[in-house]
Formats: structure tokens, C-alpha cells, sequence
């Protein structure tokens, strides 16, 4: 590949790029003349361009329309133009302009005729734009007779445009929505029960912002939360007012799996049992209040459980261990057991499982055992447990 001049060359690649051509996902579009247009006096002039350094959005037409720069992503834009003047001392003025469907203009720059006649001007704004939205950049002047110019023109998506063109501050429950062709383009809607502000392209909603609601299971099982949109998010917790967890999801409608709300943050439930348990044999039941630790899931899905315990053996063969339950069943076949050289001696075990598939309100338990003859004894026994994802 051979190396560019820069003193004759508007960009300069920074890396090899072969024969591929490699092009920006951002919005964007930057457009010149192969000429300078002529600019009668006493009359703005819109410019046309027949040059395109890079259009990654079909922003601009070669053909129909030339002097547009149209829309096709709504949101927020930086526009802006370079005017090069003809060297000139006639007029008073030099006026460049950036005007959006033909009427407003965001930037408007008149500047004095230099006594040297050399002007160069450079309009920029920062706009919001919605699709279908245009920009022109006009050249206008007091010379008496025509001038020249050499523009170049560009527009660059930086981000949604929330201040959009139509009512705004619209706000109600998500089912409350009006539909979005029923209002202006670039309204916004704020949903007061699932916290997402939406803006109108004049066909659908495109959601802009998130905030994140913090509901319980209860509430998550009616509406609006049983019809879930993409890139929805909450915070899942036992209570409002105790809570012993609070688990943060976000909704993936392209999941192909049933669990579509997936965890991105928060503190995992904990809970430890201090009482010691004996026990004798291999996964004995319980009595009451001395088993566990358990926990009941909130909602069906797959969960990472961690649990351990503290365990002394009462013979040297004895080999105390733990495993997970589910529903009272074991689903940690691989157990997890400490093999004491001598009798009394303690142990401290620990084992991470993850189940998949589980359904609402199944309990998550531990369970303890002996491997050989003898007892074992277990205290501090806690049990950990984190959401992957859920329904």
C-alpha cells in the first residue's frame, strides 16, 4: 500500500486496511464539491455537493436532492459546514448558514469582509434531528456581483436526542402509551410504572432511557411486567421494606431460551445456621429446626449456589460431607466430603453448584451426610445463591 501525502490528502489511514473498505457504525456523513459553486449577491444560495468522504447511513444522495443532508436515525447531531470563500474585498458581509427543513437555522454565522478580502467561515451546532429531518448550509453575501465558494459539510449521530420535536413529557402507565404514529414526530412518553422513556419516530416507540423499578415477585407476575420489552430492566426483591435480596435484570427478547431476564448486578442471598447438627448416616432428614440452610427461588430460571459448612468427624472413617437438594432431592451428586486423618477433628467444606430449570418457589437446600460408619457434626452452616437468569 502506498503512503498518502498529507499535504494532499484529506485522510490519512492510521492502519493497513488492504482492499477492505472499512466504515464507522456511527451515523454519520461527510460531503465536499469537486468545484466551487458560484454565489449570486443579495440572495442565499443553498449548496449542492457532488462528493462523499463517507456516508455510513445513507444520509446523502449523489443524484436527487444534493444539498441534503437527511436524517435516517433519530437523535442528537452535531452539523456543521466549512465555507472558503473567493479572495475578495467587495461587500461587507459573508454570511454562512445551516438551516434544517428549509427553515430553521441552528447556526447562522455573519462575519465582516476582511480588508485582505480572505474569509473562511465554519457554522456548527448541535441539533436533534428525527427521521426524515434534513439539513442545507446556504452561502449568502453583499458583493455586488457573484462570488465563489468551496464547502464541505457534515452531520454526526452523538447521541438519542430526549429534547425531541413533538410534545413533550408525555407520561403514564406503559399501557397508557398512545401509539406512536398517533403523535408528533419526537415526542416522548415517560412510563411511570416500568421507568423507560420513549420517543416517537412518528411509526414505533424507540426506548431511549431506562430507569429501573424495584418490584416484588408478586409484582412482577402482573401486568405491565408480564409483557416485557427489550432492554427492559428492574431490581427484583423479596421486600420493599426487609429486604434479604435484591437481584438487577435486564430483558433480552432475542434469548431463545424461556429465561429472558438476565442478571447484571447485585449482592447474592446469604444465609448461615449456626446450631450444630449430628448425623449418622448418608443424607439423613432432619428434624424440625435443625435442618437447612434453605431458599425458596422467587422465580424459575437457572441459579449458582455456593455452601459450606464447618464439619468434625466423631471416628477417623467417618467422613462428613454436603451436598445440594432441590424439592428435597439431590442434584450435587459430586459431593463434596472431608476425609480427617483421626477422629475429632474438624473440616471445613465448601462446593459451588449450579441448577438449571428450576421453577418458581422450588426450595434450594443443604444437605449433610456421613460417607462412612461413625457421625459427623456440622455448624456454621450457610448457603449462598445468585440468579443467572431467570423467567
Amino acid at each position: 500500500m502506498s503512503t498518502p501525502n498529507p499535504a494532499t490528502t484529506d485522510w490519512v489511514p492510521l492502519w493497513s486496511v488492504g482492499t477492505q473498505a472499512y466504515q464507522s457504525l456511527v451515523p454519520s456523513a461527510r460531503v465536499s464539491r469537486s468545484a466551487a459553486q458560484s454565489i449570486a449577491s443579495g440572495t442565499g444560495v443553498l449548496l449542492t455537493f457532488d462528493q462523499e468522504q463517507f456516508d455510513t447511513d445513507n444520509i446523502h444522495d449523489l443524484v436527487t436532492n444534493t444539498s441534503r443532508l437527511t436524517c435516517r436515525t433519530a437523535g442528537k447531531y452535531i452539523i456543521g459546514a466549512h465555507f472558503d470563500w473567493q479572495t475578495s474585498t467587495s461587500g461587507t458581509f459573508r454570511n454562512a448558514i445551516i438551516q434544517v427543513n428549509g427553515g430553521t437555522r441552528p447556526a447562522d454565522l455573519i462575519q465582516p469582509q476582511s480588508s485582505q478580502g480572505y474569509l473562511r467561515q465554519e457554522p456548527v451546532a448541535i441539533y436533534d434531528l428525527i427521521v426524515g429531518d434534513y439539513i442545507e448550509a446556504v452561502a449568502y453575501h453583499d458583493a455586488a456581483s457573484a462570488l465563489t465558494v468551496s464547502p464541505t459539510f457534515w452531520m454526526a449521530y452523538i447521541g438519542p436526542g430526549l429534547v425531541g420535536k413533538g410534545v413533550q413529557n408525555l407520561s403514564g402507565t406503559f399501557a397508557a402509551r398512545p401509539t406512536a404514529a398517533s403523535v408528533p414526530q419526537g415526542t416522548t412518553y415517560f412510563a411511570t410504572d416500568t421507568l423507560g422513556t420513549w420517543l416517537s419516530d412518528g411509526t414505533n416507540w424507540l426506548l431511549v432511557q431506562q430507569r429501573t423499578p424495584i418490584i416484588t415477585p408478586a409484582t412482577m407476575n402482573a401486568a405491565p411486567f408480564t409483557t416485557p420489552y427489550d432492554g427492559q430492566e428492574i431490581v427484583l426483591t423479596d421486600s420493599l421494606t426487609a429486604p434479604t435480596f435484591n437481584w438487577h435484570f435486564r430483558y433480552n427478547a432475542s434469548d431463545s431460551t424461556a429465561y429472558k431476564w438476565e442478571f447484571i448486578g447485585g449482592p447474592a442471598y446469604t444465609i448461615e445456621v449456626n446450631p450444630q447438627v449430628i448425623v449418622s448416616s448418608a443424607w439423613p432428614t432432619l428434624g424440625a429446626g435443625s435442618g437447612g440452610p434453605s431458599f425458596d427461588v422467587p422465580r424459575g430460571g437457572n441459579y449458582l449456589c455456593t455452601l459450606g459448612a464447618n464439619a468434625v468427624n466423631n471416628a477417623t472413617a467417618s467422613a462428613p460431607m454436603i451436598a445440594l437438594a432441590v424439592q428435597g432431592t439431590l442434584v450435587d451428586q459430586s459431593v463434596c466430603y472431608g476425609a480427617p486423618s483421626a477422629a475429632n477433628l474438624s473440616v471445613a467444606l465448601s462446593r459451588s453448584v449450579t441448577v438449571s430449570g428450576l421453577a418458581a418457589t422450588n426450595t434450594i437446600s443443604a444437605r449433610y451426610g456421613v460417607l462412612a460408619t461413625g457421625a459427623g457434626g456440622f455448624d456454621r452452616r450457610w448457603l449462598t445463591v445468585l440468579p443467572a437468569k431467570v423467567s
